[in-house]
């Protein structure tokens, strides 16, 4: 993306970039759309930026976002919300880091090893200790979920999605690209995957 921009010689283009606007680094976890807070900063930026584009429009601008906020939005806030309420400081378990946002936001205890979700993430092994670790998490039953990715299955996270069904632990698929119309439709229907799974 940085290279298409640079190679756009239009001074006047306005350029947001999202990775700066969370102040991550290098190395960060780089699914900002699964961290509620960078989602609402994203929100705000780019009304801002719709702004200083258009400015006649501003207040076209401000209204279309009180509407989103109070109607598609409040949906997504809503059903992060229910789960913190309802499920706090339970233990689960991902497979990969794309859900470390969404546990933090609800509350849920994230218990398998980071550097094991990050291993996935990132295409490597993890280690044989965390591999294990994982392993006896699922076999003891020590979490109330799995989370996976479907899209970046390996046959090791595969082997431990048949091991969650065997031992009657739900598995719950968080996706890393959009599924469905628009971004709060495939985030509500997750989260509410997520509630279901996680139990009354």
């Amino acid at each position: 993306a940085r290279k298409v921009i640079d190679s756009n010689n239009d001074k006047s283009q306005l350029v947001l970039d999202i990775g700066a606007l969370a102040g991550v680094s290098e190395g960060d976890n780089p699914h900002l759309w699964y961290f509620p807070a960078d989602v609402r900063k994203v929100v705000d930026r780019l009304v801002e930026d719709f702004k200083r584009i258009d400015p006649a429009d501003a207040q076209a601008f401000d209204q279309r976002k009180a509407s989103f906020e109070t109607q598609q939005f409040k949906r997504y806030t809503n059903a992060l919300d229910t789960i913190r309420q309802n499920h706090e400081s339970q233990p689960v378990g991902a497979s990969e880091s794309l859900f470390v946002g969404i546990a933090s936001a609800t509350g849920l205890e994230l218990v398998t090893p980071s550097s094991f979700v990050t291993a996935i993430s990132e295409g490597v092994d993890p280690s044989v200790q965390d591999k294990s670790t994982v392993e006896n998490q699922i076999s003891t039953k020590a979490i109330k979920v799995f989370v996976y990715n479907p899209q970046n299955s390996t046959p090791d996270i595969a082997n431990l999605v048949d091991a969650a069904k065997a031992q009657q632990i739900p598995v719950v698929e968080f996706t890393e690209t959009l599924v469905g119309p628009t971004f709060i439709d495939w985030q509500v229907t997750q989260l509410q995957h997520l509630a279901d799974a996680l139990g009354p």
